[in-house]
């Protein structure tokens, strides 16, 4: 909703509250009937429904007439939420639809709702499907940008982590296609107590052709930073049954691992055979605040991290959270600092966490029991690890408070306790919109850590601070900002993930977009250029920047990001230039197949020999649908670097995941994951082998009712070389996992 009608809605209520609720908030009837989600809408209940149309194009367009009419339907009863659409279309046979697994269908054609159940603005529920029924749902954040840049919703932020069970299915037609979503109270929160509610509601729809066009009940204000205050009022809902709020989720998993004790000489010998069970639980103390439990969860054999190259690396690196226990909720943890990262807590034996939302009070917590304990140790040079053969308790607490439209206030305790060491962490962090494009945020940490002489640190008691602000200002044409940023030798996010310290960081920046207003070739252009400065807290200059950059979206949705920049980085007390030109291209120039292309070079510092080197990159790759059940992905990336003139290393990392969809809910999927580095040995300061390599496979089926109603049954092997022996297989392991969600 444009800023001027709501101040136009909110002047009008004060007036005459009762008339304004009568003619702009329309009712969701409750529906007489009982409803098959089977994508047909042939049942007499859908003739009562609520009819939103799709009436603006949000992007390209600015609000204007869609290209293709859309219908959204809605009805609720007692036990759920119904959703339909009706998706014309002048071409069916150009519909994109191809089975995929849960939230991977992005490239397809879309649509899907946002429900802001506590209507704030700042955090709403969506559910996407594809037109075949392949379940998409994300939390979204309603604050923080205007452009949506890669996002189906066009919302800020998708959070696919998120998973709820619920129904869905569709159909393609001679007219376009048409889906069915059934949305149990069970899997939202909303508030309590309220005889009736008044929710946020944003019908959507993704209609990728020759460009992605997206299409939204509501004309959106790309002036407003706050998305889902533009959402439209719905009332009328009352008597939901949220159920008794329980779900238990009983896993078992049997595994067998054969391995080589004595690499490379001895045989591949059985190594262990294992049948672990577990247990996850939710509880949902109220509509919008639930408990969960696991209990000896088993996380690590069904998803592989993505493969990343970890030569001439100075600090650790990041991996993204994937097990369902720390999702729920985990947008609660996100503050300015990663002072939060749940990947901390390596091999836990149990967990126990919070969250939910009262009101304008949002909280979350939780503690878990790790089996080890792994430390890093950051500096502003780089950072070592650690892993040590003990447990440790996490705990985290997490509280936000809303204040007014778009500013909020929150405090964040994190700890860890191991018999080696403890490490504690406190502060205050906020966000203060002084307009719908302007904004403040804030975080200030204190933390202590205690080390056991045993682990050979400096200092075993220490303390730090850690303490950032920044401005932006964030508008539909222009934007600016500016940050300072202060990590003290000594702070340490041990719950975490920082593995830099020792800073003073200023900087600012400024972009410029323009918006397609015809038929141009171009959809959107952004020209930018930032600075940045740092300092150790010696006052030494340690890294200093300024970078240009421009982005182009175009046909067939090709995207273009060219970026140039002007460095400089201090290691064990050299200065290094580090300037770089950096090229990305992305096209689908048709409903099957994509390709990338990223290109790099200039200057890179050689780490292990601590001098100056020309790093060239080259990261080709594909993704391609065979007809609607086959899918291929390809990415390659090259890295050679260059000292003196003459190649120090070459690097090649290949990943490639092959999936055949048997259906809906069951697919065989091949990952293969390759590493083959090349070194001159003769440039190297110490001894190296002249060429390793490294092969990780996971063949796996997987049959997948709901997010937690699971059958996967798989085999992985990793596979090693050097120049003493060629690839030869370390380990292997067999396993079969069982997984069954009873909802209460």
């Amino acid at each position: 909703m444009p800023l001027i009608r709501r101040s136009a809605l909110v002047l009008a209520a004060i007036l005459a509250p009762g008339a304004v609720l009568a003619a702009s908030i329309p009712r969701l009837p409750e529906g007489s009937a009982p409803i098959t989600i089977d994508g047909r809408l042939d049942e007499a209940a859908w003739q009562q429904a609520l009819v939103i149309e799709l009436a603006y194009e949000t992007y390209p367009g600015d609000n204007t007439a869609p290209p293709v009419a859309t219908r959204c339907l809605l009805l609720y009863d007692e036990l759920q939420l119904y959703v339909a659409f009706r998706a014309s279309d002048p071409r069916p046979d150009a519909i994109r639809a191809h089975f995929s697994d849960r939230d991977l269908a992005f490239r397809d054609d879309i649509v899907g709702i946002m429900v802001d159940p506590f209507l704030d603005g700042r955090r709403a529920f969506a559910f996407m499907t594809n037109p075949l029924g392949v379940q998409m749902d994300a939390a979204v954040a309603g604050i923080g940008g205007t452009g949506g840049y890669g996002s189906l919703t066009g919302a800020p932020g998708d959070d696919y982590s998120w998973d709820a069970i619920w129904e869905s299915a569709g159909e393609v037609t001679a007219e376009g296609f048409v889906v069915e979503l059934g949305i149990p109270w069970t899997a939202l929160r909303f508030p309590r107590g309220a005889a009736e509610q008044t929710w946020g509601v944003m019908a959507f729809r993704s209609w990728p052709r020759t460009q992605r066009h997206r299409l939204h009940s509501v004309p959106i204000n790309r002036d407003d930073t706050c998305f889902l205050c533009q959402a439209e009022r719905i009332s009328g809902l009352e008597r939901m049954r949220p159920g008794r709020g329980l779900e238990f989720t009983p896993t078992t998993t049997w595994s067998k691992r054969d391995e080589r004790s004595d690499f490379p000489n001895g045989k591949l010998e059985p190594a262990g055979e294992d049948t672990d069970s577990g247990l996850s639980a939710r509880w949902g103390l109220t509509p919008n605040l639930s408990v969960n439990l696991a209990l000896n969860p088993d996380f690590s054999q069904v998803e592989a991290d993505v493969a990343q190259l970890e030569i001439n690396r100075r600090f650790a690196l990041f991996y993204p959270e994937k097990r369902p226990f720390f999702l729920e909720g985990a947008d609660l943890f996100g503050t300015s600092f990663r002072a939060v990262h749940t990947r901390a807590v390596a091999d836990p034996s149990w967990g126990l966490k919070l969250t939910g939302k009262e009101g304008p009070h949002a909280i979350g917590a939780y503690l878990a029991r790790d089996r080890v304990t792994n430390l890093i140790f950051p500096s502003n040079q780089g950072s070592t690890s650690t892993s040590l053969e003990e447990g440790n308790d996490t705990y985290v607490l997490r509280y936000r408070r809303d204040v007014g439209t778009s500013s909020q206030i929150g405090v964040l305790f994190t700890g860890r306790r191991a018999d080696s060491y403890r490490s504690r962490l406190g502060g205050l962090d906020g966000r203060i919109a002084l307009s719908p494009v302007d904004a403040i945020t804030f975080q200030a940490l204190s933390a202590a850590t205690r080390y056991a002489p045993s682990l050979g640190r400096p200092r075993n008691s220490i303390r730090g601070r850690a303490l950032t602000a920044s401005y932006s200002h964030d508008a539909r044409d222009w934007g600016w900002w500016a940050w300072r940023t202060s990590i003290s030798p000594e702070f340490r996010a041990d719950a975490g993930f920082m593995p830099r310290v020792d800073t003073r960081t200023w900087g600012a920046g400024m972009r410029r977009t323009f918006w397609a207003t015809g038929d141009g070739l171009l959809d959107r252009s952004q020209f930018g250029i930032d600075v940045a400065r740092t300092e150790d807290f010696s006052g030494q200059l340690t890294d200093r920047r300024m970078g240009v950059s421009t982005r182009f979206e175009g046909p067939f949705q090709s995207l273009l990001i060219v970026r140039a920049s002007r460095r400089q980085s201090r290691l064990s007390g050299a200065l290094f230039d580090q300037d770089r030109a950096t090229l990305f291209f992305n096209i689908r120039p048709g409903g099957a197949f994509t390709s990338s292309l990223r290109l790099s070079a200039g200057d890179q510092i050689d780490v292990a020999n601590l001098r100056q080197g020309r790093i060239r990159e080259l990261a080709p790759g594909i993704t391609w649908n065979l007809g609607r059940r086959f899918f291929v992905q390809l990415d390659h990336t090259l890295q050679q670097l260059e000292v003196d003139g003459a190649m120090l290393f070459r690097a090649n990392l290949t990943n490639a995941r092959i999936i055949y969809h048997l259906g809906l809910r069951t697919f065989v999927r091949a990952i293969i994951q390759r590493t083959a580095i090349a070194r001159n040995a003769s440039l190297y300061t110490f001894p190296v082998d002249s060429r390793s390599r490294q092969v990780f496979v996971q063949y796996l089926f997987s049959y997948k009712v709901n997010p937690q109603t699971v059958v996967f049954a798989g085999y992985t092997d990793s596979q090693i070389g050097d120049d003493s022996i060629d690839l030869l297989r370390a380990n292997r392991t067999f396993f079969v996992k069982l997984g069954y969600a009873w909802l209460l």
